[in-house]
């Protein structure tokens, strides 16, 4: 078995340019240097046993929080959507993540999928998506930099290849909570897949319900991922819930789809 291994970090619900009662634009922008820095070190401690060179980065969705028609309660906004793609772009993603990351990896691999909050609903075309946006706008960013590459789509889902394993990324909106809890739709989603999608994948993660979990359907590891965003009055007053402040840092070979597992708590 050759000892090498590739990261998978799982970033999804950022939802920057929302205010919380314990998040706004700054604690975006300090949880995403946070982590970045955990990846790094937690990739150190895998390195102490196995090399790890590649780090593929699933963007799942949500990035931005948007202004136009997601809202309630407009007092929640803490950056209009222009001032939140403009510093998405620069420094939340370039300075305070792939910047931080690029010195530490021989190859980055993004894949990125949209969420809901970047749709502009019925007034454009279910295409047209703020973080299918943003996502290109990087890719520009980071125009002649060999070290990374690129995998976007407007599509609502991708199988991402990582050691021949596919990864199943898709945000998580299509599907249905079912008595405020969204484990029963995500695994009979997941199920229906396996036979509908033409690829095949060994691993599903998503994003959108705020909840860190990972559990199985059959065989199947389902990752659901956590968010940036905190105390959400909304959430709280619907579900009686806030959102869980977790990323996921996965790792995997060409023999197994995920050797090791953490929880990137953010402060």
């Amino acid at each position: 078995m050759d000892n090498i291994e590739e990261g998978i970090l799982l970033v999804s619900d950022i939802q920057y340019g929302v205010r919380g009662q314990s998040f706004n634009a700054d604690i975006a922008q300090s949880r995403m240097i946070h982590l970045a820095e955990r990846t790094i070190k937690l990739t150190n401690i895998q390195r102490t046993h196995t090399t790890v060179d590649t780090l593929n980065i699933l963007f799942l969705g949500d990035l931005l929080h948007q202004d136009y028609f997601f809202f309630a309660d407009k007092d929640e906004v803490d950056k209009i959507t222009i001032d939140q793609f403009r510093e998405g772009v620069d420094p939340l993603l370039t300075t305070n993540f792939l910047d931080k990351l690029l010195p530490h990896f021989k190859h980055i691999n993004i894949h990125a999928v949209p969420g809901n909050h970047g749709s502009f609903g019925k007034m454009a075309s279910i295409r047209t998506n703020l973080d299918t946006m943003l996502i290109w706008v990087l890719e520009m960013w980071y125009r002649g930099e060999p070290k990374i590459s690129w995998h976007v789509t407007d599509y609502f889902y991708q199988v991402a290849d990582i050691m021949g394993h596919g990864y199943l990324m898709f945000h998580g909106d299509q599907i249905r909570s079912f008595a405020g809890y969204p484990f029963y739709g995500i695994g009979r989603r997941v199920l229906n897949w396996t036979q509908s999608i033409p690829e095949d994948f060994s691993v599903a993660c998503h994003g959108h319900f705020h909840s860190a979990a990972l559990w199985y359907v059959g065989k199947i590891p389902v990752i659901s991922n956590g968010s940036f965003f905190t105390g959400d009055m909304h959430s709280m007053k619907r579900l009686g819930l806030d959102a869980t402040p977790v990323q996921w840092l996965l790792f995997a070979n060409k023999d197994y789809p995920m050797t090791a597992s953490y929880q990137v708590y953010l402060p």
